[in-house]
This record gives C-alpha cells, sequence and structure tokens, in this order.
C-alpha cells in the first residue's frame, strides 16, 4: 500500500518508527507509547493535519493501541491522510473489534453490511452491532434496531428493534429520534411523532426535517402553517432528500402558499430523479459494481453496461478491481471509446502507487495491461525505466516474461538485460512448460504454452545475441527445439 508524503515526513517516519520499536524492546511500556501515538494523532487530526494524523495512528497501532487501530483502520477507509484501501481497514477494525473496541466492533459491522474489504455478511454484520451496542455504541444501537426491524441477519422482532430505538432515543441520537417518531406516527400518536421529529430536525437529520415539514404542511400534530413547512422541506432538500425536493416540487407545481414557479418545479423534478439514479447505481464498495457489470457483459447486454460504465466513470474515481476482471471488461472498453481517457488517468495513479511502494505483481502487470490495450506500449518501457532507477531490486523481482518480450520486439535491449538473466528464464520457462506437458490440459491450453514457450526463448535467445554470447544464443535454440520434439513424441 503506498503512503503519499513528502520525504522530509518519509524520513521522520522512519526515525519515529525506528525510535519506537527500540524503546518497545528496550523494556518500555509499549501501551503508554500506543496511547501517547494515539494522542498525537487525535491532535493532528483535530488540527487539519491528516497525514501526519495517519502517520502516528500507525505508530499508536505498531505500540498495540486498540485505539490507535480503530482509527489507522478509519484512516484506510476513509482515506484520511492514505489512499483508501478497505481491505487494511477490514483487518484493522477486525482486530480491534476481537479486542473488545466497541468503534471497532461497529465499523466491522459496516464492513460486513456493505462489503468493504470483505464479501457482504448480514449475519456477521448483526452479530458486530450487537456486539457494539451492548457496549455501549450509540450508532451500533440504531444500527442494530434497524436490523431488527428489516429483519436483516436475523429474524424481524419488532420488540427488540423498539428496545434498542428507545435506548438510542435516549442518548439524543437524531436518526433514531426520527425512526421512533415514525413509529408513533404509524400508530396515530401525532404529536409524539411531531415532538420526536422536532428535536431530530433540530440536530440536522433530513429526513426527521422532512417529516417535521410535512407535518406543518398537513397539520398532523401541529398546527397547519405553511411557512415553516416550506422552511423544514428546504433544509431537508438542501440535504438532498429526495421526499423533500418532491414536495417542493409539487408545492411550486401547484402554486400552493407560494407564487407558482413551474421551471423551479422540474429542476427540483430532475434533482430528485437524478439523486435516485445515483442510488439505485451507486455500487457500495467494487465488489458490487464489478459483479454487476459483469453479469449483464456476461449475458451480451452491452447497452446496460454501458449506461453503469458511464455512470462510473463520472461517480467513481478508483481502479483496482478492473485487473481482476480484466477479461470481461475488456469487452465493454472495445465498444466504449470513451474508456480511453478513463483508463489513461487511472493508469496514471496505478503507476504513482508502484513507484511510490505498493509492489503487488496485480499493479505491475495492470500497467502491462492496460498500456497494451490502449497501444502505448513506450508508456510501458518508460515507466519500467522508472521503476528500475528508483528501485532496481523491486524491479528485477516483479517483472514477468510479457516484459520481456515487450523490451526485445521494441529493441530495449539494455533494459531487458538489466532486468533478464537470459540462462536462468530459459530453465524457468522450461520447467513451466515441461510441467504444462505432464497435466492433461486442452489441447488449445497446451497450443497457448507451446507458443508461449516458444516466443519467450526467442526473445531470449536474440537477447543473448545482443550481449555476444554467440555459443549460448545457438545452445538455447536447440534445447528448445529438442524439448518440443520430445514434447510432440509423447503426443
Amino acid at each position: 500500500m503506498k503512503i503519499k508524503i513528502s520525504a522530509v515526513s518519509a524520513l521522520l517516519f522512519i526515525f519515529a518508527l525506528i525510535y519506537s520499536l527500540y524503546t518497545l524492546y528496550a523494556g518500555d511500556d509499549a501501551g503508554d507509547k500506543g496511547e501517547y501515538y494515539y494522542s498525537r494523532g487525535e491532535y493532528f487530526d483535530e488540527h487539519g493535519d491528516p497525514e501526519k494524523a495517519y502517520l502516528n495512528f500507525q505508530l499508536s497501532a505498531l505500540n498495540g493501541s486498540v485505539d490507535g487501530k480503530t482509527m489507522l483502520a478509519y484512516c484506510y477507509a476513509t482515506g484520511m491522510g492514505t489512499p483508501r484501501n478497505y481491505r487494511n481497514a477490514f483487518k484493522l477494525f477486525r482486530e480491534a473489534a476481537e479486542a473488545g473496541d466497541e468503534a471497532g466492533a461497529f465499523n466491522l459491522a459496516v464492513a460486513y453490511e456493505l462489503g468493504h474489504g470483505t464479501g457482504r455478511d448480514m449475519n456477521k454484520a448483526f452479530y458486530w452491532y450487537k456486539k457494539s451496542a451492548e457496549k455501549g455504541d450509540i450508532d451500533a444501537m440504531y444500527e442494530l434496531a434497524e436490523c431488527y426491524s428489516a429483519g436483516a441477519g436475523t429474524p424481524e422482532n419488532p420488540d427488540q428493534a423498539l428496545f434498542w430505538i428507545n435506548k438510542a432515543v435516549a442518548e439524543n441520537h437524531p436518526a433514531a429520534m426520527n425512526f421512533l417518531g415514525s413509529h408513533f406516527k404509524q400508530k396515530g400518536d401525532e404529536k409524539k411523532a411531531f415532538s420526536l421529529f422536532c428535536k431530530a430536525a433540530a440536530a440536522g437529520n433530513a429526513a426527521a426535517q422532512y417529516n417535521l415539514g410535512i407535518c406543518y404542511f398537513e397539520g398532523k400534530g401541529t398546527q397547519k402553517s405553511l411557512t415553516p413547512a416550506l422552511e423544514w422541506l428546504k433544509k431537508a432538500a438542501e440535504q438532498e432528500n429526495i421526499d423533500a425536493l418532491l414536495k417542493l416540487a409539487e408545492i411550486y407545481s401547484g402554486g400552493i402558499g407560494v407564487e407558482k414557479d413551474e421551471a423551479q418545479a422540474v429542476l427540483l423534478r430532475q434533482k430528485a430523479k437524478e439523486l435516485r439514479l445515483q442510488q439505485e447505481m451507486r455500487p457500495e464498495d467494487f465488489n458490487d459494481f464489478f459483479s454487476r457489470v459483469s453479469a449483464t457483459l456476461q449475458q451480451d447486454n452491452y447497452g446496460e453496461s454501458l449506461r453503469q460504465f458511464r455512470w462510473f466513470c463520472r461517480e467513481w474515481r478508483e481502479y483496482n478491481s478492473w485487473l481482476d476482471e480484466w477479461t470481461r471488461w475488456e469487452k465493454l472498453f472495445k465498444n466504449y471509446p470513451e474508456a480511453e481517457l478513463f483508463l489513461a488517468k487511472a493508469l496514471e495513479k496505478l503507476e504513482a502507487e508502484i513507484l511510490d511502494g505498493d509492489y503487488s505483481s496485480k499493479n505491475v502487470n495492470g500497467v502491462l495491461k492496460i498500456n497494451r490495450f490502449l497501444n502505448r506500449n513506450h508508456n510501458t518501457i518508460a515507466f519500467y525505466k522508472e521503476f528500475l532507477k528508483r528501485n532496481p531490486e523491486r524491479a528485477k523481482r516483479y517483472w514477468t516474461a510479457d516484459y520481456l518480450l515487450l523490451f526485445v520486439e521494441n529493441n530495449e535491449y539494455e533494459t531487458a538485460s538489466e532486468l533478464t538473466y537470459p540462462l536462468r528464464e530459459f530453465n524457468l520457462q522450461k520447467r513451466i512448460y515441461q510441467k504444462l506437458t505432464m497435466l492433461k490440459n486442452e489441447d488449445s491450453n497446451m497450443q497457448k504454452a507451446k507458443a508461449h514457450f516458444e516466443k519467450v526463448t526467442a526473445a531470449l535467445v536474440t537477447l543473448l545475441q545482443k550481449q555476444g554470447n554467440i555459443q549460448e544464443a545457438e545452445k538455447m535454440q536447440q534445447e528448445m527445439l529438442q524439448i518440443l520434439k520430445a514434447d510432440n513424441n509423447r503426443q
């Protein structure tokens, strides 16, 4: 995972990390150090320096602070001071939750509910909401009540829903007050509902502001009055409450208590329509989105896939999961010219992450795949030269045969020579190919393996020749022919 920090910050962080580990092994109390770095993280967070906050929360977590782990996970989940990484966040939330931290348990439940960093699992979400609520987390009390009310992760239980809602209301939780207000409204107790909507609306809850506006508009639980009705509906609309937008459109269209304004009504309806479309389409995480698009692609429904992808380009700014679904996405990209700009921008982020320290083979191979798709081989070569310059050891470790072929095909023999030991690579390719021939694969797969082996060997032979190792090149070529001949005889 990359960490975007300045060179000075990086040196300070490394020094702090070394100092932290030194004092830990020297016998200092790790718990005290964990709390010290946690308090520093809070300080920097409060003073608007997310990068330093992230670094201190990281040190706090390293020194065993459960609060530090929770806040470090929060940094990864929200992208505070570091790129967003749901997998890292999930791992840390789980560690904090299992250590008994109610905030960690709540956030772990959210991760399971939304599928952030893990598969969606409402049963596990319910379990951790309950753990957190029992430890006193107010947000967890509200979410637990929602689970009992909707039968999410547990059988429906209205009594338990009300029990936990009342506990959250006792702690002045705005959404819980709106929930309980709606409950009383359904039961016909409009005065209690109105009272609860007032408290929740004053606390800024958009749904309660809409409900309060309707109470004034209809005269339910209070005297009918259009002035406060419009005031609260507008407050809710400013927070993009769809029901409030539509109600205001109805009011302006009919001139109810206001001057009739059809143009304003049209704008409000359009805003509501856009928000609803976003809600319907917006995935909570990449897994949800890519699964949805993959399903439509499998059905050759390119029209729907393009609609989803256009929204993705407009609203989402991440990329990691492409590489997992590349074969399906490639079909879509070929049918969607605008994808080139999207891929080019994402490629910049991908390369930056690698050069800043995220050396996963998926990322390195992703650069090759996307550049190849965009017909930008020169970009791949330029990137890998920079990678080799910055971190030769890593560059040599993560290169692949596909990179070798690219370098040789483009006469980049010097770069290929820096990365490749021809004899060793030939032996590796030979072992892979020979192992494949021992397996009973389909003929088409074996033909692909054979073609790849020949192509890579040809590149290695060319490289040896350029290095002046003519004898070794001839020997390699002869050995390749013998391997292929023996393989043909077996078949």
